[in-house]
């Protein structure tokens, strides 16, 4: 998969990110997780930056979120009836891997 993804180019992952979240002394953590699955074409329909960081209920203001980490995303689709879903863009890949 090369590094320029372009809105409407077909592409093909066998993985997908999705939202995880723990209870850690700073309050709730939440972050993106990746997931194996079967290989499948997907078409690219937008690029996003995702947030790992706490969430935090402050009386005076409600629930507040303090990001920690940002990631790159790629919003894909498998047709026009699915959801669409994430999966780490692969720039973002060769920072986690270095």
């Amino acid at each position: 998969m090369s590094e320029e993804l372009k809105l409407g180019q077909k592409i093909t992952v066998n993985t997908y990110l999705y939202r995880s979240s723990e209870m850690r002394d700073q309050g709730q953590y939440k972050y993106w997780n990746e997931f194996k699955s079967i290989p499948k074409e997907v078409m690219v329909i937008g690029l996003r930056t995702l947030s790992n960081g706490y969430n935090q209920y402050l009386a005076d203001y409600g629930n507040v979120f303090y990001p920690d980490a940002h990631l790159s995303a790629v919003l894909v689709v498998e047709n026009l009836r699915s959801k669409p879903f994430y999966i780490l863009h692969p720039s973002t890949r060769k920072e986690i891997n270095q």
